[in-house]
């Protein structure tokens, strides 16, 4: 399955405004450029990368971070309150933005948020593109420590 099939087949799943909205946002975008960073690995992404992301004095966690969030974009995560990214931190989520060459804007949250119930704040932030005016908002879960 090619990279078009693979966005196609996500955005099948979600019903209309979902689907809108993660096109609004981006996706098939943010999703190539996770695809292509998962699989040649940071190093060689940073090569080619205009802004040469991600910066190699990252700390591991803020690495791993970025992993473990294209992976989740690959899955679909992160463009609607019900499937939100998770577990990245707020560093984290800012550093995997940074990676598609996105800068923060703005952060609403919601306290007392519950998803599948866990307990936490649900992260709204707003990013526009460093290169033009596209604006994206997604979604991050944060949940509390206990």
């Amino acid at each position: 399955m090619n990279n078009t099939e693979r966005i196609e087949k996500l955005l099948s799943l979600m019903n209309s405004e979902d689907q809108e909205y993660s096109i609004a946002n981006e996706f098939p975008y943010i999703f190539t450029k996770a695809e292509i960073y998962l699989s040649i690995g940071p190093e060689n992404y940073r090569k080619e990368d205009f802004f040469n992301q991600p910066p190699a004095s990252l700390p591991n966690a803020d690495m791993e971070a970025i992993r473990i969030g294209c992976e989740q974009i690959l899955e679909g995560r992160g463009f609607n309150h019900k499937n939100p990214l998770v577990g990245l931190g707020v560093s984290g989520f800012y550093r995997l933005m940074e990676l598609f060459h996105f800068q923060f804007k703005k952060r609403k949250t919601q306290y007392s948020f519950t998803i599948n119930g866990s307990k936490g704040a649900l992260d709204i932030m707003t990013f526009h593109h460093r290169m033009d005016d596209r604006k994206v908002t997604l979604f991050h879960f944060c949940p509390h420590q206990d």
